[in-house]
Parts: C-alpha cells; sequence; structure tokens
C-alpha cells in the first residue's frame, strides 16, 4: 500500500510501475486523507477508479463524476484526470492494458459495483503491479476481466 507525505499537498505518484507492468491488469491502493487533490495526469492504460471507502470526485476530460463505495469511475487509455478527495478515503485504482479492455464495451464514466466486482477490485488492487506472479493473482485478473 501507498502511504502519501503528511504534507497533503498534491504530489505525483509514481504509477509508472503499473503502466509498464508485464501483467496485462494491475492494481494499486492508496489512502488518500481529506482535500487531497491528485493532480492532473494519465495513463497508458486504461483505468477503474473506485473508493472502497469515503467519496472521489473524478474530473477528466470526458466529464466528472463523484465516486461513493457502490460505484466506480472506468477511464480509457490516456484520458486526462485528477481526483479530489472529498472525504477520507481509501481508493483502490485498477489498471489494464488497452488490449485486454477491448472487449469490455465500456465507454468512459460511472459503473455500478456488484459485491463480486467489488472483491475482485480489493483483491487485484492488494495484489499490486505482480498479480501474475501466482496462480491465484492470474485468476482473479481474468475474472476481474
Amino acid at each position: 500500500m501507498l502511504h502519501l507525505p503528511a504534507s497533503g499537498r498534491a504530489e505525483p505518484l509514481d504509477l509508472d510501475q503499473y503502466d509498464t507492468a508485464l501483467a496485462r491488469v494491475a492494481g494499486v491502493a492508496v489512502d488518500y486523507p481529506t482535500g487531497f487533490e491528485v493532480t492532473h495526469h494519465r495513463h497508458d492504460r486504461c483505468q477503474l477508479v473506485y473508493a472502497a471507502e469515503g467519496i472521489v470526485h473524478v474530473e477528466a476530460t470526458p466529464g466528472q463524476w463523484v465516486v461513493p463505495p457502490t460505484t466506480a469511475v472506468w477511464l480509457g487509455a490516456a484520458v486526462e484526470h485528477r481526483l479530489v478527495i472529498r472525504s477520507r478515503a481509501r481508493v483502490r485504482g485498477i489498471f489494464i492494458a488497452p488490449d485486454a479492455a477491448r472487449g469490455l464495451s465500456l465507454a468512459d464514466g460511472v459503473i455500478h459495483v456488484s459485491p463480486l466486482l467489488r472483491a475482485l477490485i480489493q483483491r487485484v488492487a492488494q495484489a499490486g503491479p505482480d498479480i501474475d506472479g501466482s496462480p491465484h493473482g492470474r485468476l482473479m485478473a481474468a475474472l476481474l476481466l
């Protein structure tokens, strides 16, 4: 899990390891304090942004969305976005290689998070960029897709 600096300033996280991971699916788990902002950025991969706890405001080129624990935001590869943390939040991000995401038929925007999807997001996020390192991790990534 990544821990943020106590300053609370918007400092970019080094997510290169997720964009360049060998695995087609990679996850990240970050806990943010209230009021934290992640500055505008983009990823080479598609991203699913999920707040396991708290509320996140996602501002992106195609729109703006409020993300409570019942929904997630899907962003295609290279979509510029920023995150504003409205209340202390446990954010889980899933990065998916564009070739792996082609069959998902998702447009940028909000999706409903079922109990199964919630559990998969949590497991994949905790596994990090090396999810392919175990048979269990590969199965979780495949099921998520």
